[in-house]
């Protein structure tokens, strides 16, 4: 390609002036060259908007977990009248276990001793 068309540029001082004038223009035309007052204005409205979002979310965080902590401590009483409710079966099972030892002795004691007593020979049982 050639590219002796910009000698003719170089002996051209002000040049880059218009060129850098022109981008400006194009920017400012666009909208992508705004004044800082509308930047600063977007920013702050940005900036709330994120705050309000992060307030809300930090307010459901807070719900929830009070709501958790809530079922946990549910939980938690329900477990220990659990434990409570299966100790007293616990201890009725062994009382009723050894009720049944004591009917057990008993009946061997009464057994033994009936066993020990004469019988009577006419066959009269009573």
């Amino acid at each position: 390609m050639d590219w002796t068309f910009l000698t003719a540029l170089s002996d051209v001082k002000v040049f880059p002036a218009y060129g850098l004038l022109a981008l400006v223009a194009f920017f400012i035309y666009t909208g992508r060259l705004v004044p800082s007052r509308a930047v600063a204005r977007e920013v702050d409205r940005v900036t709330a908007d994120r705050d309000a979002r992060l307030l809300a979310k930090d307010e459901e965080i807070a719900r929830t977990t009070a709501v958790h902590a809530a079922e946990v401590a549910r939980a938690r009483e329900a477990e220990t009248q659990w434990r409570e409710a299966w100790r007293e079966s616990q201890d009725i099972a062994a009382e009723v276990r050894a009720q049944n030892r004591d009917l057990v002795d008993s009946l061997y004691f009464v057994r033994k001793i009936v066993g020990a007593l004469p019988r009577s020979e006419g066959g009269d049982d009573t």
